[in-house]
């Protein structure tokens, strides 16, 4: 029998299992519309690495790695731990998908500083999303950060390959995902992520990358994912939310696929108009992951629209709520109109 009493554990369960509690606490509070980052500073995580090191004393387990790896990389962005943890948890279970795309999103990261390790780095957290994949085709996150990996791999926009290379990994992330739905078609969260992969293979403008993008999708591919994806799922934060931002992609430029054939400013208007409510509907949802970005987007839709106190009400919101910058020219306006 597991003990989940602090002061009666005893064993490397009993201490998972107060992880596990710790865990479900910090999703209930997110859930239920506290902020993440208020939880993951109020002590508890470094509580987690404290439970799970005498977890691992008692009895190394993948569980109690994969758990302090997380604590580790959130508390105090530790991704040199948190590889070495996810690696021990992997060894542990060569099948824990989680641990893989976990080193492999710490790979990402820390390629950034990685100096002329950068490259290696990628194609390990290539390999580890590729693995997790392998184990778990339907796991979205997995092709998610693969893809990640490849872009920061292989698009470099200060090569004259840039298009060729930015089809090349769009080409990829789009035959993976076209398999995933096939293979699991009620999986919102795979619509959503074929969406941004489309998106991401649209060329930004007309000068560039125009001439190399597959034509055989555009915005309204990405759109119709997305409308897919909150069809199954009434609650997905993050289809809402790629939505919200491909509308108010739409209304700044005028020559997009899905703008022809329309009065620009009838168009833009509806653009805004559904950017507004699918931010608003991330708000609604109090999204963790979304809610304080979902602020600044609305802010940016009022705007043009010239709520200026709806605007600025929303930036206060978005400031207070963790946004790490400010828009000084936002700013002066609020002040300037007394919002």
């Amino acid at each position: 029998t597991v003990v989940a009493s602090r002061t009666q554990a005893t064993s490397a369960d009993d201490y998972l299992a107060q992880v596990k509690e710790l865990m479900d606490a910090r999703t209930k509070f997110i859930t239920s519309g506290g902020d993440y980052w208020d939880w993951d500073k109020s002590g508890k995580l470094q509580q987690i690495i404290n439970i799970t090191n005498k977890s691992i004393a008692a009895k190394p387990s993948s569980e109690a790695y994969f758990y302090r790896a997380f604590a580790k990389q959130l508390l105090v962005g530790d991704t040199q731990g948190a590889i070495a943890d996810y690696s021990k948890a992997i060894r542990i279970d060569p099948l824990n998908a989680t641990a893989y795309v976990g080193r492999g999103e710490q790979r990402f990261i820390s390629s950034s500083t990685a100096g002329s390790r950068e490259k290696k780095l990628l194609k390990e957290g290539i390999a580890d999303c590729s693995k997790a994949i392998e184990i778990d085709p339907k796991y979205v996150d997995a092709y998610e950060c693969k893809h990640k990996l490849l872009k920061e791999l292989y698009v470099d926009s200060r090569k004259p390959n840039e298009c060729q290379q930015k089809n090349k990994v769009f080409n990829i992330a789009i035959s993976e995902l076209n398999k995933l739905i096939m293979i699991d078609p009620s999986n919102s969260n795979a619509y959503t992520a074929r969406g941004r992969a489309i998106e991401y293979g649209l060329p930004a403008d007309y000068s560039k990358c125009y001439a190399t993008y597959n034509r055989n999708y555009n915005f309204e591919h990405a759109l119709a994912d997305y409308n897919k994806a909150i069809n199954l799922d009434s609650r997905n934060d993050s289809a809402y939310m790629a939505r919200a931002w491909l509308h108010y992609a739409i209304t700044r430029r005028g020559d997009y696929p899905l703008d022809q054939g329309h009065s620009a400013w009838s168009k833009n208007l509806s653009s805004y108009q559904s950017a507004l409510s699918d931010f608003t509907k991330v708000i609604e949802l109090e999204s963790y992951l979304y809610s304080t970005e979902a602020y600044d987007g609305r802010r940016l839709v009022k705007e043009a629209l010239g709520d200026f106190k709806g605007a600025c009400a929303d930036y206060r919101k978005a400031t207070s709520k963790g946004v790490m910058y400010t828009w000084e020219e936002t700013d002066k306006k609020c002040q300037s109109r007394g919002y």
